[in-house]
C-alpha cells in the first residue's frame, strides 16, 4: 500500500492518497473528483511511503515529477501485477520498451523474460540448471566455458543478459532487447 502526495500548485495545501483507494481509471478519477475537483486545476503526485518495491515502480515511471497517466499506470501496476513481475517492469520502464507502456503489457512482457535476483555468475548457474544441468548444452558449450563466471561475463558482451538493480537488489535479465 503506496501513499501518494496530491501537491497542488499556487500554494494551496496538498492531500494524501493510497494506492488501494483506487485500482483502475474508473475509481482514480471517481477518487480524484472527490478529493480535488474545484480545489486546485494542476498538480503533481509525489512518492511518501511504501515498500521499496513499490518505491522502484514509481521511480521507473517518470522520475520524480508524475502527473495523472502516471499515477493511473502506477495504480493500475499496483492492483493488477503480481509483484514477481516488478524487477521486470522497472527495466522495462527504465530502458523506454515501451513508448505507451500498459499494466497488462509490462506484465506480459516481464512473464517473458527470464529475470534471476543476484549477479551474472547467480545467473549463469541457473540458467544452466535450467537448462537441465552442463551436460545439456552440448559439448562445445562445455569445452569452451568450464567455469560459470566466464559464461556469464561472455553472454553479458553479447547482449543476451543485462544486469540492473530494483528496490535494493541486484537481477539479471535474459533477452532484454527482445
Amino acid at each position: 500500500m503506496a501513499n501518494i502526495y496530491i501537491n497542488p500548485y499556487g500554494g494551496s495545501s496538498g492531500l494524501y492518497i493510497d494506492s488501494e483507494d483506487a485500482d483502475d481509471q474508473e475509481s482514480l478519477d471517481k477518487l480524484l473528483d472527490k478529493k480535488i475537483k474545484g480545489r486546485f486545476e494542476e498538480w503533481s503526485a509525489e512518492f511518501i511511503d511504501g515498500t521499496s518495491e513499490e518505491q522502484g515502480i514509481w521511480d521507473a515511471i517518470a522520475g520524480s515529477t508524475h502527473y495523472y497517466g502516471d499515477l493511473l499506470l502506477f495504480v493500475e501496476i499496483m492492483a493488477d501485477v503480481d509483484e514477481d513481475h516488478f524487477p521486470g517492469i522497472a527495466f522495462a520502464l527504465d530502458h523506454g520498451v515501451f513508448t505507451k507502456p500498459t499494466a497488462d503489457g509490462l506484465a506480459e512482457w516481464a512473464d517473458d523474460h527470464y529475470i534471476v535476483q543476484g549477479d551474472k555468475e547467480e545467473w549463469a548457474y541457473d540458467y544452466v540448471e535450467q537448462m537441465g544441468g552442463v551436460g545439456e548444452l552440448g559439448l562445445k558449450t562445455v569445452d569452451m566455458y568450464f567455469d560459470y563466471q566466464g559464461f556469464a561475463r561472455d553472454t553479458e558482451i553479447n547482449g543476451e543478459i543485462s544486469e540492473f538493480s530494483f528496490a535494493g537488489s541486484d537481477y539479471v535479465i535474459t533477452d532484454p532487447h527482445n
